[in-house]
């Protein structure tokens, strides 16, 4: 039997969720201290949240959201891919949504 987080989740935390839902297209992205403007890449990166489930597209594969704490500013959450050979890997992550932006740090 599977468990789904949506059903464990605090209110705070489910609202959480819900500001996450929808498409979201990369706009930036940094690594080794370096930003990236991606406005203008015709491949860019796009992510859809459903609930706990989020999808990278055919190429990178989905994953979900399998703890979420809505507590803390900006807030954190787990996210987990399902999709070979990362399956099951936690991502721990701190993330905000701010003016329709949303701001994922990734650990």
């Amino acid at each position: 039997r599977q468990m789904c987080i949506r059903d464990s989740l605090s209110a705070d935390a489910k609202k959480a969720l819900k500001e996450l839902e929808g498409d979201w297209v990369l706009v930036a992205q940094a690594s080794s201290g370096k930003e990236r403007d991606t406005t203008n890449d015709a491949d860019r990166l796009r992510v859809t949240f459903a609930g706990a489930k989020f999808s990278l597209g055919k190429q990178l594969g989905d994953g979900e959201i399998t703890a979420l704490d809505p507590s803390t500013n900006p807030k954190i959450a787990d996210f987990v891919m399902r999709r070979k050979p990362e399956s099951g890997y936690v991502n721990e992550a701190i993330f905000k949504v701010e003016k329709g932006t949303l701001t994922v740090v990734v650990y």
